[in-house]
């Protein structure tokens, strides 16, 4: 079959006009179709064509009379939240106090370079918070630079999930999505947020993607960030589940805390230069699952810690100590009261061989160290590669793992 040269530039002209459709709202509105920020996948422009698809209209801060400007936007973007609209927020926005939020919250932007939210240095306080009391409560903000002014002050995203939960709604779909956020202060490290992402109960969250620096400055030892990401339950009967997943958290004093989640899942993230890059501690004492997979946790002390957890999986994760002050003994890894594990195909790599960092270490403070298994990891420049007590007589360390220290290989480091 043969086509015409003028058949085929009208089929051309055809299929174009069709597919700049597909990314181009009624009012004109070009959708952003590639990710701004974070690695590979659905860009802040997905979740504006999810929207559009289901025949919702998306409001703006302009719409309630938000200039961009410079100018305080406070009252507009507030007015724009209780509307209860999802919103698109496609510009610069500068703030005087916390946006809260007490119903539905759908918030998408279009990446750091082109939505932001800046709360200034006499804010009395910053941030976005919502406390949400509906049974079928739901948050998602996605695309969206948070910075401030203050120095170690404020929480960038505060969602309170704790009123009227119930073990009947663990079915539901994610109840919140923070994805491909921007948490940081205005001016680099100088400046920053005390906690960057705080959840409490959180049944059904997905965080991923979000890029977390903490604030940092040189009249202080400590980062002035807190914490990067935590993880609470509200009440003791909630459910609560979460996905940490391809998130990057830098200079804060802890990367991430998981406290009394019952399921815990973090994979692909970056911590970076945090005194303690994860913690998961189980402190009322339900069932709780951890896996930690394929994450890089570098941290001038501790890099990750387990209390108090029963079931936990750490597989494929580079746990890596920057700091080698000799004055400052630690354990890489610090498996505490901690039950039914599985360690295996990690690294573990101390920076230098003249810092006392021990890589695994079992400590045993009540009931009995449950069955763990150590298997195919690699330890490099540690003091002491395997700690355990003698209450923990069911941690299985196999043959596969291997040991290297300042002059080689040895295997001949297990205490």
């Amino acid at each position: 079959m043969t086509i015409s040269r003028r058949r085929f530039l009208a089929l051309l002209s055809t299929t174009t006009i069709a597919v700049a459709a597909q990314h181009t709202c009624a009012a004109g509105l070009i959708v952003p179709s590639q990710r701004a920020i974070g690695s590979p996948g659905p860009g802040p422009g997905t979740a504006v064509r999810e929207q559009l698809d289901l025949g919702g209209k998306l409001a703006t801060p302009e719409m309630f009379g938000a200039k961009g400007n410079g100018a305080d936007d406070t009252e507009a973007l507030q007015a724009l939240i209780d509307s209860g609209m999802p919103a698109l927020i496609n510009g610069v926005y500068t703030l005087s106090r916390r946006l809260t939020a007490s119903e539905n919250l759908n918030l998408i932007g279009s990446g750091r370079n082109r939505s932001k939210l800046i709360w200034t240095a006499d804010a009395v306080s910053s941030g976005l918070s919502g406390t949400f009391s509906l049974a079928q409560a739901f948050a998602r903000i996605e695309g969206i630079s948070f910075q401030t002014q203050q120095i170690g002050s404020g929480t960038a995203i505060l969602l309170d999930f704790s009123a009227n939960l119930s073990t009947q709604n663990v079915g539901i779909e994610e109840r919140c999505i923070l994805r491909d956020n921007d948490i940081r202060g205005l001016s680099g490290r100088t400046q920053g947020w005390e906690y960057g992402i705080d959840i409490v109960s959180p049944l059904n969250v997905r965080v991923e993607g979000n890029y977390i620096l903490g604030c940092w400055t040189k009249s202080v030892i400590a980062p002035s960030t807190k914490i990067g990401i935590r993880l609470r339950r509200g009440h003791s009967g909630d459910p609560a589940l979460a996905y940490i997943d391809r998130n990057t958290v830098i200079t804060c004093q802890d990367g991430c805390v998981s406290t009394d989640v019952e399921g815990v899942t973090l994979t692909r993230n970056d911590f970076e230069a945090c005194n303690r890059s994860l913690t998961c501690q189980n402190i009322i004492r339900r069932r709780t699952q951890v896996r930690v997979e394929n994450n890089h946790l570098g941290a001038t002390y501790e890099s990750l810690r387990l209390f108090g957890v029963h079931h936990f999986k750490l597989i494929g994760n580079e746990f890596f100590r920057l700091d080698n002050d000799p004055a400052k003994p630690v354990n890489m890894v610090v498996v505490e009261n901690s039950a039914f594990g599985i360690i295996e195909a990690n690294t573990l790599r101390n920076r230098s061989a003249t810092s006392p960092t021990d890589g695994i270490a079992f400590i045993h403070s009540e009931g009995q160290l449950g069955v763990t298994v150590i298997e195919s990891n690699i330890f490099f420049q540690c003091r002491e590669q395997i700690i355990v007590p003698p209450q923990a007589m069911l941690v299985k360390i196999t043959d596969s793992n291997i040991f290297y220290n300042a002059q080689g290989k040895t295997n001949n480091d297990v205490k």
